[in-house]
């Protein structure tokens, strides 16, 4: 198992899932309590006078309420003359939840801008290659549904899974997804649905060749209007950003993932700090680099997120780039 696979296993393992306005699935005997609140992108009040406007309280028993949490936001948001703000939730296996506040005050709008959305429509891949790719996510909500963790490795060049019968999907999926890859990659860019935007971030994981000029291509979609494509994105860009071997090339991916940091959202923070923190074990003649062009809000997150896979991993990066 390489680094990547370990700090993936390490930090990934204990968050279960985030919930927002979405359904979300959960194993039936799982119950939760709130473990204290992530508010993120507060300059010119406290903390404690956004908690106060929160009828939660850590102890209490952890409910999905999204349209409450959306009421509260609104609230928020009246209350403070913000710009905006999201509301939403993340659960780990242990049985913490946490309220996470995300907050855009004026003057901050930039955080919350995106690239067009596209308009084009684009056939993706093929009949046989979208079934696999159903087949194979079905199997993991199934899994997940039953309470079953199944691991993710990347060692040899594509996303593969623990479990067996998922792994048989994916040995489909290496033989036909390649011959794909510059449709997926014009998919990602161009297409107007943003359903389909995710599915072809996630085939990213299988495409196997030129996975260097691939992930570069990828990473600079993650101005990508729908969250859910920026998750697959970066995911993908998880598991192979070691493939990356020109230096001015990983800068560029850098500065997209330093965007993505500032992004009012738990995953899209999530995902940043973790690619950030692989370049820097991985490639210490970047961290020059990640510290002039992204110190002052790597700092900032470290001190703000209480979350062990923001914060702690923020705090982990700030290490790494002392002198």
């Amino acid at each position: 198992m390489n680094f990547t696979s370990l700090l993936l296993t390490f930090f990934l393992s204990p968050l279960l899932f985030s919930a927002s306005t979405h359904a979300t699935f959960a194993p039936p005997t799982t119950e939760w309590t709130w473990a204290g609140f992530e508010i993120v992108g507060l300059k010119k009040i406290t903390k404690e006078q956004v908690i106060k406007q929160v009828p939660l309280k850590s102890g209490d028993i952890y409910k999905e309420e999204p349209l409450i949490w959306k009421t509260w936001c609104e609230t928020l948001k009246s209350s403070f003359s913000f710009s905006d703000t999201h509301c939403s939730a993340v659960r780990y296996v242990e049985g913490q939840a946490y309220f996470v506040i995300d907050i855009i005050e004026a003057g901050d709008e930039h955080r919350n801008q995106f690239r067009e959305a596209p308009a084009q429509d684009i056939a993706l891949t093929s009949e046989e290659v979208l079934k696999l790719y159903d087949l194979l996510y079905a199997r993991l909500w199934k899994l997940f549904e039953q309470g079953i963790t199944v691991k993710e490795t990347a060692d040899r060049g594509f996303l593969d899974f623990s479990d067996l019968e998922m792994h048989g999907i994916v040995m489909q999926l290496i033989e036909q997804v390649p011959q794909y890859r510059d449709n997926i990659l014009d998919v990602l860019a161009n297409d107007k649905d943003a359903q389909k935007r995710e599915k072809a971030a996630n085939l990213l994981n299988w495409t196997l060749n030129v996975l260097s000029e691939t992930q570069v291509k990828a990473s600079v979609l993650l101005d990508d209007p729908s969250s859910e494509v920026r998750n697959n994105i970066s995911r993908f860009t998880l598991h192979f950003i070691d493939k990356v071997t020109v230096q001015t090339h990983r800068f560029g991916m850098i500065d997209n993932l330093l965007k993505q940091l500032d992004r009012p959202s738990h995953g899209d923070r999530n995902k940043a700090i973790y690619n950030l923190l692989i370049i820097a074990t991985k490639f210490p003649e970047d961290r020059a680099y990640i510290k002039e062009h992204g110190l002052v809000l790597i700092d900032y997150i470290a001190r703000e997120s209480i979350l062990s896979n923001v914060g702690a991993l923020a705090v982990e990066l700030q290490k790494l780039l002392q002198p």
